[in-house]
């Protein structure tokens, strides 16, 4: 007996209890995920906030700040989302928007935020902004939600290259009742990056042969048309383009190098940087490498024509040396054949070397002068005309 009295107050009182809990809930909501318009990363469905709030009015939700068209890799956008309704009637303003690859539908960059109206939610690969807890305010026509924040991905994948903001305004009423009393708005942007900027790795410089410099790196990303343009300099201030080298416009990775064989400056040191330009025409710097070089124990320069000369005209070389010492010289011609070989004493400072014309005998064509002296060696192509 006592428990068919008391059930009809059970059930009274569950019922008051669920309709002030709903209503509180609906006047003052936090926003769910997965309602602003975009596709589903795993089905491609849809859903908006209609689905819940099921009015539509003259109105419309507008962000501003936001890339439209392309997009910086690596840059933050600070940008607002105003809602405007068709009246000034409305009292509760939501919104949520997400960023999507229109390739593969993955979320593409970060919100964040300092507006304490708004946070970031995430749900397996659904990571939106969108209210925290619906401002409120007296009958209004509009409002802004500001100081939201987008990082576009600092090194864009193909895949990420054509995105698209979803974003969806709610204008509510404030009377715990969602259904048509409150109203939505949806929108999208659009923004690219097709010029995938190249990633450099593995840049460094080795020591060669008497104080050549090597220049070597890799790169994990190209598109086509980028170039490689290493700089020099001996205090990191003051730059000198050395050469350019044509990129291999690979999305795979690639192995350069390049030999400096005159450096700016030996016995002391020599920085290095690549200049990466992109099609387009915009480019970026690596990071600075350096290098100290020793002196140069022997430096050779032909004297006069450092190509070709006559079969009457002096060969002579000008020969550096750091110290005393003894250095072999030949010439050998195209057929491998010694035309000249003699040891020669060099003494600290500047010598000069005369190759006598009876050595060449009738020779014409190519030539190789080869100097080699104790931890050095040097080739020079010439010819006899």
């Amino acid at each position: 007996m006592k428990l068919k009295v008391l059930l009809p107050f059970i059930i009274a009182t569950s019922l008051m209890l669920l309709s002030y809990t709903t209503s509180k809930v609906m006047y003052n909501p936090t926003c769910p995920t997965g309602y602003t318009g975009a596709p589903s990363f795993s089905s491609g469905s849809t859903s908006k906030c209609s689905s819940c709030h099921g009015g539509i009015s003259t109105g419309m939700v507008t962000v501003m700040g936001l890339p439209s068209g392309s997009y910086v890799p690596g840059q933050t956008y600070t940008f607002s989302l105003t809602i405007n309704h068709s009246a000034a009637n409305r009292l509760v303003w939501g919104f949520a928007i997400k960023s999507i690859s229109n390739v593969d539908r993955s979320v593409v960059g970060t919100f964040s935020t300092t507006n304490a109206n708004a946070s970031v939610k995430s749900s397996g690969n659904s990571l939106e902004l969108s209210h925290a807890t619906a401002a409120t305010t007296a009958a209004s026509i509009s409002y802004t939600y500001s100081n939201l924040k987008w990082t576009a991905p600092a090194t864009p994948t193909a895949n990420q290259s054509n995105i698209r903001f979803y974003f969806t305004g709610v204008a509510g009423n404030g009377n715990g009742n969602d259904g048509t009393s409150d109203f939505t708005y949806n929108g999208t942007l659009d923004a690219t990056y097709t010029n995938l900027p190249v990633v450099l790795s593995n840049f460094k410089l080795v020591n060669v042969r008497n104080n050549a410099v090597q220049v070597l790196w890799q790169t994990e990303q190209e598109t086509a048309g980028e170039t490689f343009e290493i700089e020099s300099s001996i205090d990191a201030i003051n730059w000198s383009s050395i050469t350019t080298v044509l990129g291999k416009g690979s999305s795979t990775s690639q192995q350069y190098s390049y030999t400096n064989n005159q450096p700016l400056s030996s016995g002391n040191v020599n920085y290095y940087r690549i200049k990466m330009i992109e099609a387009d025409g915009s480019y970026r710097y690596s990071a600075t490498q350096s290098i100290k070089l020793s002196n140069k124990v022997i430096v050779v320069k032909p004297l006069g024509s450092s190509i070709s000369f006559g079969l009457n005209q002096t060969i002579s070389y000008s020969i550096q040396s750091d110290k005393n010492r003894t250095i072999n010289v030949s010439i050998i011609d195209i057929n491998g054949q010694i035309l000249y070989n003699k040891q020669l004493n060099l003494m600290s400072g500047n010598n000069n070397v005369i190759i006598p014309n009876n050595a060449l005998l009738n020779s014409r064509g190519m030539i190789f002068a080869q100097f080699n002296a104790e931890g050095f060696q040097e080739t020079i192509k010439q010819i006899i005309f």
